[in-house]
C-alpha cells in the first residue's frame, strides 16, 4: 500500500504538483470555431419555354352508376319524414289553440256565474215577502186563515165533484186558477 501512495505522489510531482480533475488551468484553451460561410444557391439554368403538346382527347370511361335504388329509397324516406314532421308540427300547434280557446271559455264560464250570482243577489233584493203581500192586497187577494182553510177527503164524492169543477166555469176551481193566474202575471210584471 506504500508503494501505491509513492507512485502516486511521483505522478503528482510530474504533473505540477496539481491534481488535473480539479485544475482547468491544465486543461488546452479551446479555440473558437471558424464562422460558417452560408453556401449562395446557385440560380437555376434558364430553360427554353416549352410549348404545351397537343394530347389528343381520350375516351371518358365509363363509371360505375351509383346504386340509384338506395339514393331514390333515401329521398322518399327524407320525403316522408318532412311530412310527418309537418303533420307533428300542425297537430301540436292545433293543440296549442284548444288549450289556449279552452282556457278563454274556462275564464268566461267563470265571470258568467260571478254574474249570474250577482244577478240573483239583486233579484232576491228587490222582491222581498212584503212587497208582494201589499201587491196581492192591492188585487184584492186576501190572505186565507187557518179556519178559512178545509181539507178534503179523496173519499168524499163532493170533494171530487168540487175539484174537478163544473163545465160552465163558474166553479172555484176556474176562480181560483183565474186570481192565481192574475197574480202570477202581476208579479212577473212587478219583476220585469
Amino acid at each position: 500500500m506504500a508503494a501505491r501512495q509513492d507512485e502516486y505522489r511521483r505522478r503528482q510531482m510530474n504533473m505540477g504538483g496539481t491534481n488535473l480533475a480539479y485544475d482547468l488551468s491544465a486543461a488546452p484553451a479551446r479555440q473558437p470555431a471558424p464562422p460558417q460561410v452560408q453556401p449562395v444557391p446557385a440560380q437555376p439554368a434558364t430553360q427554353p419555354v416549352r410549348q404545351p403538346r397537343l394530347v389528343p382527347a381520350r375516351k371518358p370511361q365509363l363509371q360505375p352508376a351509383p346504386n340509384r335504388k338506395f339514393w331514390l329509397f333515401y329521398c322518399a324516406l327524407l320525403v316522408v319524414g318532412a311530412i310527418l314532421l309537418g303533420a307533428v308540427l300542425s297537430v301540436y300547434s292545433e293543440i296549442t289553440l284548444v288549450s289556449v280557446q279552452n282556457s278563454a271559455m274556462k275564464s268566461d264560464i267563470n265571470s258568467l256565474r260571478k254574474e249570474q250570482s250577482a244577478l240573483s243577489l239583486a233579484q232576491s233584493q228587490k222582491i222581498s215577502r212584503a212587497e208582494i203581500e201589499k201587491r196581492a192586497e192591492e188585487l184584492g187577494l186576501v190572505r186565507p186563515t187557518d179556519e178559512s182553510v178545509k181539507l178534503l177527503g179523496a173519499t168524499n164524492a163532493e170533494a171530487f165533484e168540487l175539484s174537478a169543477g163544473d163545465d160552465g166555469g163558474t166553479g172555484v176551481w176556474s176562480f181560483l186558477s183565474a186570481k192565481v193566474k192574475e197574480a202570477a202575471e202581476a208579479v212577473w210584471q212587478f219583476i220585469n
